[in-house]
């Protein structure tokens, strides 16, 4: 499952999901956010496949030189996939 089905299927059918790119100095982010149920990313969303599309998605930007960071607020959940312009 991908970074996004899995921020999909988190929101669930009443949640939102924002997803942007952003031009930043010296590279790019892509933002995936989701307004789903506040959860720490392992039990409840393990049948979601997110943990699992998180891990594949640091291995894939962490190739390209980039990082993923993840934050959590208000029940919302804001995953970025930052790129280096160079990478």
């Amino acid at each position: 499952m991908t970074l996004v089905g899995a921020t999909i299927a988190h929101a669930g059918r009443k949640g939102a999901v924002l997803i942007a790119l952003e031009e930043q100095a010296g590279g790019a982010r892509v933002v995936i956010e989701d307004d789903g149920p506040e959860e720490d990313l392992s039990a409840a969303a393990a049948h979601r496949g997110r943990p699992l599309a998180l891990e594949i998605a640091r291995e894939l930007v962490g190739r390209a030189g980039g990082r993923v960071e993840v934050e959590r607020e208000g029940g919302r959940t804001r995953v970025s996939l930052v790129f280096p312009a160079d990478g």
